[in-house]
């Protein structure tokens, strides 16, 4: 689906509003596509482009990606389907080894979600509904760091919003056409990524307010739920085997994600998931907004609708809550900016009529109000977005991170392909859940792999382990060394330092390291 497509679908004319938030969107969406692989704290993107890298250098069989951080093994990795990672790779032939050609694909997922979202919003709202719901997508400060990142969050966000689009098209008019590209975008939402699941309890519950309980007995209606769940399920029982066999994952099977009672008494996730949403989703001013037009009664013809979506959401972020609410998980909130584009472009109608309203009245001051309330919110969106585009380089080159800046440091003693060990994060997080500890950003930078056990794992003696196993170098990261009481000491009064900066130690792990140059 093209985004002139999704922004006329239905057959009708794109307004120039719709337009002008297109043009919009793209152009802030694009603004940091330029950017390399250059932040730690985005680890996917540096895992995915190494795995665009492997296809392009060891072949291109998308059922095996394969990871830098393989030790001595061949590399090959559980993970979503390699979606993005293999169109990278297949460009790289034409376009060249450069990232940014999958920072170029997400941005063009990320401006045909938008242009599914506008179409959605103008079957939902009137023009200034739609246009306001349109402006505060367009620029959001997730939607505009996301779209052009190298992950498959860009890819599931298009089936997403296209899932809806067509869905409620479906039970609107009943359309064959509407049909089967609501569940050819469903399929390929959750295909791309599984959080895209809990869209179907939207659809779940639409269904059952729409034809009544005689829904269930609809043999179409399973079809279309097998239908949209087969393809994923088939690559995850694929993607499984992998695992078992190799015991490498990009956070499926070695993370523990889900919901479990000691978030009840240790309800940290939950409330960093709530703050997560108003720092990047929906800001305080924006949430009053919607309160406003709440208590204005105005909202009786779509409410029903969005409230349905959030308790859909609420759903999927409480039960992730262990994943979605730590820090670096920000961009799984992307899910949440169409339902609060809405839920804004809905009280701009409601705020737009309560100003129709005789002067002095109840409902004209709260139109006043929330109009306020409204604006600030937009403004902030605005001031949010603008900082995103300054830290990420959007009006002039930023310092490097300090892991970066070393890391071109020490490709000057590491070349490339050379096998080294690299210090990983923690092994559980402080509940004692299971996360996925690897950074593969060092691997990524020195074009090389290796070795990266978990932080509490590492010894000397472990080390000595992985040195004899081939390793040349270690790149241990002073925080981790740190967090290791007499660790670096061990470890220089057993290995000579080839070079060290502000932010991490490279140490030569070579048993012939006298012998050779530095």
């Amino acid at each position: 689906m093209t985004a002139a497509d999704a922004a006329g679908a239905g057959g009708r004319a794109v307004p120039a509003w719709a337009a002008a938030v297109l043009v919009l969107g793209g152009v802030l969406f694009a603004a940091t596509a330029r950017r390399p692989i250059d932040d730690p704290i985005d680890w996917r993107e540096a895992d995915l482009s190494a795995v665009a890298r492997n296809f392009h250098r060891e072949g291109m069989n998308p059922l095996y990606p394969r990871i830098d951080w393989r030790g001595d093994g061949p590399g090959y990795t559980e993970m979503e389907p390699p979606l993005l990672s293999f169109g990278m790779a297949a460009l790289y032939p034409v376009l060249g080894e450069e990232p940014r050609v999958g920072r170029w694909l997400s941005w063009a997922a990320s401006v045909a979600a938008l242009a599914a979202f506008l179409a959605l919003a103008r079957d939902r709202l009137s023009p200034l509904g739609a246009g306001v719901a349109g402006l505060f997508y367009a620029v959001n400060p997730l939607a505009v760091r996301v779209a052009p990142e190298i992950r498959p969050d860009t890819l599931m966000l298009l089936g997403y919003v296209a899932a809806v689009l067509f869905f409620t098209r479906w039970l609107r008019g009943g359309s064959r056409r509407d049909q089967w590209l609501a569940l050819a975008a469903t399929a390929f939402a959750v295909f791309a990524k599984l959080p895209a699941l809990h869209v179907g309890l939207l659809f779940a519950v639409l269904v059952l307010r729409e034809r009544g309980p005689r829904a269930v007995r609809d043999p179409g209606l399973w079809l279309f739920a097998a239908a949209a769940l087969v393809p994923a399920a088939a690559w995850h029982f694929h993607a499984r085997g992998v695992w078992l066999e190799y015991g490498n994952s990009l956070g499926l099977s070695n993370q523990d994600h889900f919901f479990g009672f000691d978030l009840l008494a240790q309800p940290k996730p939950l409330l960093d998931v709530l703050e997560t949403q108003q720092a990047w989703v929906l800001p305080l001013a924006g949430v009053l907004a919607v309160a406003a037009a709440v208590a204005l009664g105005r909202l009786q013809r779509w409410r029903e609708f969005e409230l349905w979506w959030l308790a859909a959401l609420a759903f999927y972020f409480f039960f992730t809550a262990a994943t979605t609410g730590e820090e670096w998980a920000t961009y799984y909130h992307v899910v949440a900016v169409p339902l609060a584009a809405l839920l804004l472009g809905g009280a701009a109608e409601a705020f737009a009529a309560a100003l129709r309203a005789p002067q002095r009245s109840r409902e004209r001051r709260i139109g006043i109000a929330g109009a306020v309330l409204l604006a600030a919110a937009l403004l902030q969106t605005g001031v949010r977005t603008h900082g995103v585009l300054a830290t990420r380089g959007a009006f002039g080159e930023v310092p490097p991170h300090p892991l970066l800046a070393c890391a071109r440091d020490f490709a000057q003693h590491v070349t490339p392909g050379t096998p080294v060990l690299v210090s990983g994060g923690k092994c559980r997080d402080y509940a004692g859940r299971r996360i996925s500890y690897h950074r593969p950003y060092f691997f990524y930078w020195l074009d090389t792999h290796g070795w990266q056990p978990c932080r509490e794992e590492h010894s000397l003696e472990v080390v000595d382990g992985i040195a004899g196993r081939g390793a040349e170098y270690f790149v241990a990261e002073r925080w981790d060394l740190h967090r290791l009481p007499g660790y670096e000491a061990e470890l220089r009064a057993r290995y000579p330092v080839a070079a060290e900066c502000e932010a991490a130690v490279l140490f030569d792990l070579r048993p012939d390291r006298e012998a050779r140059p530095r």
